[in-house]
């Protein structure tokens, strides 16, 4: 039996006629109902919408908040479709059932108590009442939100955090038609196997977690739970699909491994071709392997993915796998992984929009193979992505790191990475062997300690190049401990651009590096250093690293005073291994006193690097290239010194000397740029003291290389 609904239906008011027939609105107006236009029988087993018997229905007044003359809810006798409505106005008007209203089996619809239930559970089902303590299941047609706490599949999901939901989940991703959802209610759902989504089925809960542990509505696998991940997504083959394994969607659910033991099981996992995968609002935290893993298989690999608000805290493994092409990754987030926080492999087209790595036991951003290469493939793209205290480095970039589209990094900030090790070469971007194109602009590295002020000061350097192909840098911020830019060497070509800034040292003091503009590879067109602004060559050109001043501005020669020290300051602009120093003899002397004749290079601190013996060249005339040890030089500044003792002393290459305030102008003690500081000297002194150089009028020429 049931009984059907009644009122507040588009025809469900009264009226009152008045003149001319004119209708109005009437409102408090009690109603009774027959059988019959005529005579009948009046009906008086009524239910008003609560479910209390009645045996007349009033129309609204407008107190209610219905409009008024508004015939409300209310339940007819049992299987009665229409009835007669009598306002006491000496005729009756016909009034007709609908079933607009059921309660539903839907938690979030409000609560069945008390009522005995008929009929079957079924998808697409749910709850309508048919007396103030009895319902049936009927069905309204809708399949396509699916309730896993449904008796409908498997007797429901239990959501208690113990009972084990597999099989009521499972069932109901499994019925779930292309399009549909299955709706995960508030509750903390246990499982003990891979829950499969279909193609085209989004799995959705209320909302997902952030960095708080929440329980509502979290999927918690068991300690028992065995399988390759908590969510799984399989290619068409393996999953006997009729269509392509593709727009699968995870929306607002958390993931809880806290239960598992130490081994392989991811948090989410998608095997083979596995494509347009939507993940939004999703948490997973302390998963014993990895957070997300695309793994690829003989049907190919994931790819072309969109990924909001993803937060993966204590993985086991690394945080996030972003090894899929033309996947879009915006506001995710990676905190205290186990290895790296973002492993970044094959991930040609992608983009990286303000995601962070935080406090990973490897580096924030590792980069592998196959990143930008084949046809019609572009590099990855971060913009505004983040690092923060990961232990080594906060992006790594190594040998691995082959494609040929650009890795392109804007508006990012790698802040106190590093922590691990204070001379292991950590940086907040390393970039080590890459034969890809780098390109870093408008970035910023920040160096520091814990929160609580304890561990490693880090990074050690801000950004580190070393044996690259091509890597450009300009507009950017690079503060790190030992230094803020690190050339080490062997670099195909390294330009660093315009609006770099350095700093070394601590927050609370740190030292501001200034250097210049640079490149290194070919140089047709490019700005080696700022002598090619005016179309003047660099010493590499020639074989050298740096020099006193461009050999063609040499002018004539100038005899120094016997056993002076003589210093000729040169800048070393990248990292150089010398075995060379040049110099030369515009007119011979004579007599040099044997062993005390020399040519040398002091470091800016004063200490002497190398040094070469030239009894033999006092009295030839001509340029000099004397070998000295190899020595290991970083950017920055040197003198080339000269010591001769001789009857008559040699005119050494000079430049224009016109005043030793003019060629010093500005400068002083160990700032100098053409000095002496020494007399009576037979030999090269160990170390001086650069504050006490002396301005002289003697502008020597002098190079390393």
């Amino acid at each position: 039996m049931t009984r059907h609904m009644y009122g507040q239906g588009p025809a469900d008011w009264t009226f009152s006629v008045g003149d001319a027939d004119t209708a109005t609105l009437a409102g408090a107006v009690n109603l009774t109902f027959w059988s019959s236009q005529t005579s009948g029988t009046q009906y008086t087993d009524l239910l008003n919408a609560s479910g209390s018997p009645i045996t007349s229905v009033t129309s609204s007044d407008g107190s209610s908040g219905l409009p008024v003359g508004t015939i409300p809810l209310f339940f007819g006798p049992d299987s009665i479709t229409s009835m007669w409505a009598d306002g006491g106005g000496g005729y009756r008007s016909l009034v007709t059932a609908h079933d607009g209203f059921a309660f539903s089996d839907d938690a979030r619809f409000g609560e069945v108590a008390g009522l005995t239930v008929s009929g079957t559970a079924a998808a697409g089902r749910y709850l309508r009442a048919t007396s103030s303590a009895g319902a049936e299941y009927t069905n309204d047609g809708t399949t396509d939100w699916l309730n896993v706490q449904s008796p409908a599949y498997s007797g429901g999901a239990a959501g208690d955090g113990t009972t084990d939901d597999t099989a009521a989940i499972q069932a109901a991703l499994t019925a779930c038609p292309p399009g549909g959802v299955v709706y995960l209610p508030a509750g903390s759902y246990a499982t003990s196997a891979p829950l499969t989504i279909p193609p085209e089925v989004t799995l959705r809960g209320g909302r997902g977690g952030h960095i708080d542990d929440l329980s509502t509505p979290t999927l918690k696998p068991l300690a028992s739970f065995t399988g390759a991940a908590v969510l799984l997504m399989v290619d068409q083959t393996t999953g006997g699909y009729s269509r392509a394994s593709t727009e699968q969607r995870i929306e607002h659910v958390s993931i809880d491994g806290s239960a598992l033991p130490a081994g392989s099981v991811d948090g989410i996992q998608a095997q083979g071709y596995v494509h347009g995968v939507y993940l939004t609002d999703v948490q997973i935290r302390h998963i014993p392997n990895h957070g997300i893993n695309p793994v690829t298989n003989s049907s190919g690999s994931p790819y072309s993915w969109r990924c909001t608000r993803v937060h993966v805290s204590a993985s086991g493994g690394i945080g996030i796998t972003a090894s899929m092409t033309d996947t879009t990754w915006l506001d995710c987030e990676v905190i205290g992984a186990g290895s790296h926080g973002w492993f970044v492999g094959g991930g040609a087209n992608a983009v990286y929009i303000g995601c962070r790595s935080e406090w990973s036991s490897l580096d924030g951003f590792n980069f592998g193979s196959g990143t930008g290469t084949g046809s019609g493939s572009g590099g990855p793209l971060f913009v505004g992505c983040t690092t923060d205290r990961n232990a080594q480095n906060g992006m790594m970039i190594p040998s691995a790191a082959n494609g040929n589209g650009p890795i392109t990094i804007t508006g990012c900030s790698f802040r106190r990475d590093g922590s691990g090790a204070t001379s292991s070469g950590y940086a907040g971007i390393n970039i080590n062997t890459s034969t890809q194109p780098v390109t870093i602009t408008g970035c910023q590295v920040y160096p520091g300690t814990s929160d609580s002020g304890t561990g490693n000061a880090s990074p050690q350097y801000g950004l580190s190049v070393t044996g690259v192909t091509s890597v450009s840098v300009s507009g950017s911020h690079f503060h790190a401990i030992s230094e803020g830019v690190h050339d080490g060497g062997s670099n195909t070509r390294f330009a660093r651009g315009l609006n770099i800034t350095e700093r070394t040292g601590t927050t609370s003091s740190p030292t501001t590096v200034t250097r210049g503009v640079q490149t290194y590879g070919t140089t047709g067109g490019s700005l080696d250093v700022p002598e090619h602004l005016a179309g003047v060559p660099h010493p590499r050109e020639h074989g050298l690293a740096a020099w006193s001043f461009p050999p063609e501005q040499v002018v004539s020669g100038k005899a120094g005073t016997a056993g002076t020290l003589y210093l000729a300051q040169l800048y070393v602009p990248r990292p150089v291994t010398a075995t060379k120093l040049c110099w030369g003899i515009n007119t011979a002397g004579s007599g040099a006193v044997a062993g005390q004749n020399w040519v040398g290079l002091y470091s800016a601190a004063g200490s002497l690097l190398a040094s070469a013996g030239v009894d033999a060249r006092v009295s030839t005339s001509g340029a000099w290239q004397e070998t000295i040890t190899g020595t290991a030089l970083t950017p920055g500044s040197y003198w080339i010194a000269f010591l001769i003792n001789a009857t008559t002393m040699p005119q050494i290459y000079r430049g224009g000397d016109v005043s030793a305030g003019l060629m010093n102008l500005g400068l002083s003690g160990a700032t100098l740029r053409w000095a002496t500081n020494g007399t009576g000297l037979t030999a090269l002194p160990s170390s001086i003291t650069p504050g006490s150089n002396t301005s002289a009028q003697f502008a020597y020429f002098g190079a390393v290389g």
